[in-house]
């Protein structure tokens, strides 16, 4: 595990230059006692990873990541206002998202599934003043209760919401965009994950990477043989990825699996 987590961030850190400049400046450094570092995120509205054990998992909440109180007030919201909450990064995801794009230095994003725009915020967040996110999902409603976080974050400017079928939406975008992205994330309809990846690999330049989400799916990827199309779609992709010679990846178990492939 360690040796692909180092091979895929050299090649990162070769295909973004702000890369390796910035995982230098994010080296160990003297130990901060928990003391100074007790933020708790306990009591929020945030998930974690859920391949962790409860006590992990409290021990991440309290020490792993520091959340801005915007994206909680906006978790909040998502529980309140849908029902449909569990479709929601993780918090530890969040702020994954925002440092990967940061330490790419990333300046133009696809994200297929918007939902209430917390991943969309993560991402926002961590692009310059000049950088673009287009963001796609089939409900309107649920894209506006995440409008009024990123005009109090100050990071609308940089979003383009795109309502509509997202295969639709990523073929109009294939028409003038097609090579020139930096990153891609997928968190939408399981059984299209494969539509979605194909036109995402055509929108990434050369070194741009795609960020697949739930590639774990809650363990039921063990069983991939059942039923559910869903968990066949995700296994299927699984599989192709680790197959695919056009890239090279590496699924963290992070959140509900976390799959980064590389464009080569």
């Amino acid at each position: 595990f360690l040796y692909s987590y180092f091979r895929v961030t050299m090649k990162l850190s070769r295909s973004f230059p702000r890369f390796a400049k910035s995982a230098a400046a994010l080296a160990p450094r003297k130990w901060m006692s928990m003391k100074e570092r007790d933020v708790s995120h306990s009591d929020n509205a945030f998930k974690t990873s859920y391949i962790c054990g409860p006590e992990i998992k409290e021990y991440v909440k309290q020490y792993g990541f520091n959340a801005s109180p915007l994206s909680l007030k906006l978790a909040e919201a998502t529980k309140e206002r849908t029902t449909m909450a569990a479709m929601q990064v993780s918090g530890d995801e969040g702020v994954f998202l925002e440092l990967i794009t940061k330490l790419t230095g990333a300046k133009k994003i696809v994200e297929v599934g918007t939902f209430t725009g917390f991943s969309t915020l993560c991402f926002a967040k961590g692009l310059p003043e000049d950088g673009k996110i287009y963001a796609l999902d089939v409900s309107r409603e649920w894209v506006d209760i995440g409008v009024e976080f990123w005009e109090k974050a100050g990071v609308d400017h940089k979003i383009d919401v795109k309502i509509g079928p997202a295969v639709d939406s990523l073929d109009e975008l294939l028409k003038t965009e097609e090579g020139t992205l930096d990153l891609a994330f997928i968190d939408a309809d399981k059984e299209n994950y494969d539509n979605y990846y194909e036109r995402c690999l055509k929108l990434l330049r050369p070194g741009g990477a795609i960020l697949v989400d739930n590639t774990l799916w809650s363990g039921k990827v063990l069983n991939h043989q059942n039923e559910d199309e869903s968990t066949q779609a995700i296994h299927a992709l699984n599989v192709k990825i680790h197959q695919d010679e056009r890239v090279e990846s590496l699924l963290l178990p992070i959140a509900d699996g976390v799959t980064i492939a590389r464009k080569k």
